[in-house]
């Protein structure tokens, strides 16, 4: 460790407290690169963070588990509520409430099956994935339910990888050894990809075509 990491642990800030501050902007700056250069589509890039950080709360498993069922419960009391008519907040409101009542007997079959681990996560994280299937939900109303799976999968699948990204070993000696030249890395990099006027990779196979068309003779 350098010595500054080296001067806030033996004044008390914890070590892993240090490898999260350091680690979590490089799984941002993972998303920003599937997103801006490999044209993934995602939940912006806070909510594909927020799942990471609630996976590393109750663990990949149970998180994975939870962030399935919200949304699923989500998009089916989506189906039935669309017929009655209420206005969207409410009808938002009604579906953060069933979901919650749904965890609730989720803990009842942790409980019957002996899973203790599951019933001692952490509140917080779960409710971070709750409010995920909102945005779901108005993804679902905006686009429609073919384009809202595919962002929540591609949301999931990025946050997986951030989810081990952030938990390897190797990775958190690095930036622990060099944390400053990690920071300033990561700046240049994000830099770079705010400057890209290039395609995404995804836009090459989409518009192979039409590319192929502007293309000019060769003499």
């Amino acid at each position: 460790m350098t010595s500054i990491v080296q001067y806030m642990t033996t004044h008390g800030v914890p070590e892993l407290s240090l490898v999260f501050f350091l680690v979590i902007p490089i799984a941002a700056t993972v998303i920003t690169f599937a997103r801006q250069i490999l044209g993934v589509k995602s939940f912006g890039l806070y909510i594909p963070l927020i799942t990471t950080l609630a996976f590393l709360s109750i663990g990949i498993k149970y998180g994975v588990f939870l962030f399935v069922i919200t949304v699923v419960i989500g998009s089916i009391l989506r189906f039935f509520l669309r017929k009655t008519h209420l206005l969207y907040l409410p009808r938002t409101a009604l579906t953060l409430i069933t979901i919650t009542i749904c965890v609730y007997i989720l803990f009842a079959f942790a409980i019957y099956f002996g899973e203790t681990n599951f019933i001692q996560i952490s509140v917080f994280p779960v409710l971070l994935l709750i409010i995920l299937s909102e945005k779901f939900i108005a993804t679902q109303i905006r686009l429609g339910n073919k384009k809202a799976t595919i962002i929540t999968i591609e949301t999931l699948i990025l946050s997986i990888v951030s989810y081990y990204l952030i938990t390897w070993p190797f990775l958190q000696n690095i930036v622990l050894a060099y944390p400053l030249i990690t920071i300033v890395l990561l700046i240049v990099i994000n830099v770079w990809f705010g400057k890209w006027e290039g395609l995404r990779l995804t836009e090459y196979f989409r518009f192979d075509k039409v590319i192929k068309r502007t293309k000019l003779p060769k003499k």
